[in-house]
């Protein structure tokens, strides 16, 4: 049985963390950042400068990210299908490992 598996991509930067849904054709399905909450935030007419790379944002984004996936892939996905997790050159610590936890408390499977 070919399962069609997606890779789960993060890149954090001092100021952002990115993630993103790709399939196996290279296509992004689902991009959510640490930008898209700061975006929100401005909007709503709170401080601007913040440091959007701690564990409440990345929490946050974990939450919103995996919202997302659930929606976009819900008939292309078995629900027992696992993705890969694709931290780059991170290490698997920090805010990575929290994002991944993250990830697993809100049903994605890594």
């Amino acid at each position: 049985m070919n399962k069609r598996r997606f890779r789960i991509f993060v890149h954090k930067t001092s100021q952002h963390f990115y993630a993103q849904l790709i399939d196996k054709d290279g296509s992004v399905k689902v991009a959510y950042s640490t930008l898209s909450l700061k975006n929100s935030i401005k909007k709503d007419g709170s401080k601007s400068n913040v440091n959007f790379v701690n564990s409440k944002f990345i929490k946050e984004v974990a939450v919103n990210f995996a919202n997302s996936v659930k929606t976009v892939v819900v008939d292309a996905v078995p629900a027992d299908s696992m993705s890969f997790f694709d931290r780059g050159k991170k290490k698997y610590c920090g805010l990575v490992k929290l994002f991944a936890d993250s990830l697993r408390e809100n049903g994605i499977l890594i």
